[in-house]
């Protein structure tokens, strides 16, 4: 991103229902969503049923073909020689853990199992199961002067959160 200039302003997920429609030939969901080249990527994470994450390679991939919004709008040739420039630094960062440059990149990637295939047309199967998680924080007070919690705040509301349900629980069982 340093080296292409490429800013995004804000990252953020995008509602598994918004922007899906649907007609005789079946479902379409748009996975990302790039305003105004990189004011706001908005990046599909979730599976339809809120229960798990999509594919990380296909979130990936989406947010490599977003960025390359922020130098072409149009879906050209050229858009898509920069997506797949993208995706290959990406990979490349990934395997090795460097980036072009050959400097560490701090950038993490889950282990990847054997004999992976790469999927070209995007399933929704719910690539990471789990539970209710909430992302970005979202708080209601002890935001700093950009309205973002910090890392030791939101582990605070988390601890609150478990002792005030185990309290319910409790209360409950009586």
């Amino acid at each position: 991103m340093a080296r292409d200039r490429l800013s995004v302003q804000l990252l953020t997920e995008m509602d598994p229902l918004s922007n899906t429609s649907s007609s005789a030939s079946g479902v379409t969901r748009l996975l990302g969503l790039n305003r105004n080249k990189g004011e706001a990527i908005e990046l599909r994470l979730r599976t339809d049923d809120y229960a798990g994450f999509r594919d990380y390679k296909t979130i990936r991939r989406t947010l490599c073909h977003e960025l390359a919004h922020n130098t072409h709008s149009e879906h050209d040739k050229d858009f898509w020689a920069l997506t797949r420039r993208y995706e290959r630094e990406v990979e490349r960062i990934s395997d090795t853990g460097r980036t072009v440059d050959g400097g560490g990149s701090g950038y993490y990637a889950p282990e990847r199992g054997g004999g992976e295939e790469e999927e070209e047309e995007v399933h929704d199967h719910g690539g990471w199961t789990g539970g209710e998680y909430v992302l970005g924080g979202g708080g209601i007070g002890n935001e700093n002067q950009d309205g973002v919690l910090t890392s030791r705040e939101i582990r605070a509301r988390a601890a609150e959160a478990r002792l005030k349900k185990a309290r319910e629980e409790q209360e409950g069982r009586r």
